[in-house]
């Protein structure tokens, strides 16, 4: 998918149509249900794309598709980890209605219900305030990146949505991944949360995606977020 949004192609509506041939191709897989590009068996690691940086944009008048989806990105799009990942939250369920009745085409809209730890976004941005280290090693590899879907430019220790209502605002914990000490360091191995960074839609209760933070200490998590089933929109 990373090479496919390298094409370029400007019409939103031949976005999904142009690789359902592949979608197809990729069923004897088995990897579970087609959900707006994205497949139902590594559903938390699909969902932790991020819009590339320098990339080919996308002048689309507006953007009906799912946020959660990399058809939504206005630019191409990747996914950078490449050390082993361990899922935080699973898909409960999908709901999609196509445009036509190719069901791998052009979709009207999308949702999904996943089940994972939600931190909420005030608690966040306190914690990110005031970090805790519980060693060295963790003190020296500590940052937090954001990535937000319409500025893509990594910002790290930074705030980028400093001036939000971050009552409407929480981090969806998608995955974790395993980083060990420099052999030189007498330190364990620490774990890092990849998540989602997500906005409360007041009318009905659904999140819609903002972008991806990198870097969040699993304590965090552990001791501050609750067990949630979320509406991705």
């Amino acid at each position: 998918m990373t090479q496919y949004c390298r094409l370029g192609i400007t019409n939103k509506t031949d976005l999904l149509p142009a690789l359902s041939g592949l979608a197809q191709h990729v069923e004897y897989l088995n990897p579970g249900q087609y959900i707006a590009g994205l497949w139902e068996r590594d559903i938390s690691f699909l969902l932790g794309w991020k819009v590339r940086q320098y990339a080919f944009k996308r002048q689309f008048a507006d953007l009906n598709y799912p946020t959660f989806s990399w058809i939504s990105a206005p630019a191409g799009i990747y996914w950078p980890y490449n050390e082993p990942v361990i899922p935080k939250c699973v898909l409960v369920s999908a709901t999609c209605h196509a445009a036509t009745e190719n069901p791998y085409g052009h979709i009207i809209d999308c949702s999904i219900r996943i089940q994972g730890h939600l931190l909420p976004g005030s608690r966040f941005f306190a914690l990110s305030l005031s970090p805790r280290h519980e060693s060295h090693f963790e003190w020296y590899r500590y940052r937090l990146i954001f990535t937000l879907d319409n500025k893509p430019i990594p910002e790290q220790r930074s705030y980028p949505l400093l001036h939000s209502d971050w009552d409407f605002l929480a981090v969806l914990g998608l995955f974790h991944t395993k980083q060990e000490p420099p052999q030189k360091m007498k330190e364990e191995a620490i774990y890092r949360v990849v998540g989602l960074m997500l906005r409360r839609n007041q009318k009905d209760g659904t999140y819609s995606r903002l972008g991806i933070v990198e870097g969040i200490p699993m304590s965090w998590f552990e001791e501050f977020a609750t067990k949630e089933v979320v509406t991705l929109v």
